[in-house]
């Protein structure tokens, strides 16, 4: 069994925008405490998006803010399930992609050559 870190009151103080991006349970799951530091989130995310590259999708550059409201507005959970940065999306698993890529994303997408998919 895990064990986790409960932080003080003081230390737990986190705004709804915080809490909504980064829920109780998946930061104790992620860091085993609700409040790491800076550095150990930039990490892990920065993994993340390493390790999901095979589910990467080409994306527009000025269409990024467009690609990253359409995905929270599907329920995809931002740093968990997708992340956008440098003109790419890049998926937890392919049931994510697949899930983006039929709900409209399959729009904002080109393949790997430049050419606008359809």
């Amino acid at each position: 069994m895990q064990s986790y870190k409960i932080d003080s009151p003081s230390t737990s103080i986190r705004s709804g925008t915080y809490q909504k991006m980064y829920s109780d349970k998946n930061m104790l799951d992620a860091f085993g405490t609700l409040t790491p530091t800076r550095s150990e989130r930039t990490t892990y995310f920065f993994d993340l998006w390493m390790e999901w590259r095979s589910t990467r999708a080409l994306i527009d550059k000025r269409k990024e803010t467009a690609v990253q409201r359409l995905l929270l507005d599907i329920g995809l959970k931002e740093f968990w399930e997708f992340q956008v940065r440098a003109g790419e999306v890049r998926f937890a698993t392919e049931e994510d992609k697949g899930f983006a890529l039929v709900s409209g994303l399959r729009e904002y997408t080109q393949d790997y050559s430049g050419v606008k998919n359809v």
